[in-house]
């Protein structure tokens, strides 16, 4: 049964305290936001009517991290072993890598991509990698060695480039792409 609070509307058993990471949609009519040690739940405020419910994600296992869409109502959900696009809009669709070293993600703007994500992985126990996964298909598009620093992966909304930051705090280096290099030889 909902509690009220403020001008919150919050779930029973799901304190407010607990939650971290708020992340807005693309049209910031809901705040996507996880829930600290949680198997497979966070929360969505939604903003229109100051209602928060549960969000229950498809996979169980611990540790999510969550990257909303900037352009469309979808939401791209990781923990161990489990990645995946969630939406109202849109079928789950999922893949099985290992992101307890990754916690960074996010979608491509290019026209005519749809459901494709660039996502920093870790193969074996050194091994970082930039990839491009197409969940349309369950393909992996591209991949490339990267440095264990590669990180904050941004996609601008016209498509065109992907940004990271590489290196340590207070010594980062910011690298942008040119997205067309990733689909050079497809």
């Amino acid at each position: 049964m909902p509690i009220r609070i403020g001008y919150l509307q919050l779930m029973e058993g799901l304190p407010f305290s607990l939650v971290y990471g708020p992340k807005a949609n693309y049209n910031k009519t809901k705040i996507y936001m996880n829930r600290e040690y949680s198997l497979g739940r966070g929360a969505v405020l939604d903003c229109d009517n100051q209602r928060m419910t549960e969000l229950n994600y498809p996979s169980s296992n611990p540790n999510h991290y969550t990257v909303p869409s900037k352009k469309e109502d979808k939401l791209f959900v990781a923990s161990y072993l489990y990645q995946g696009i969630i939406g109202t809009n849109s079928p789950s669709y999922n893949s099985q890598f290992d992101n307890r070293y990754s916690n960074t993600a996010d979608f491509s703007y290019r026209p005519n991509d749809q459901n494709i994500i660039y996502y920093r992985g870790r193969e074996f126990s050194t091994d970082y990698e930039f990839m491009v996964l197409d969940y349309n298909n369950g393909n992996v598009l591209m991949r490339t060695n990267v440095s264990s620093e590669f990180e904050k992966i941004n996609a601008t909304t016209n498509g065109r480039y992907v940004l990271a930051l590489v290196g340590n705090p207070g010594n980062n280096n910011l690298f942008v792409f040119n997205t067309d290099i990733f689909y050079r030889y497809l």
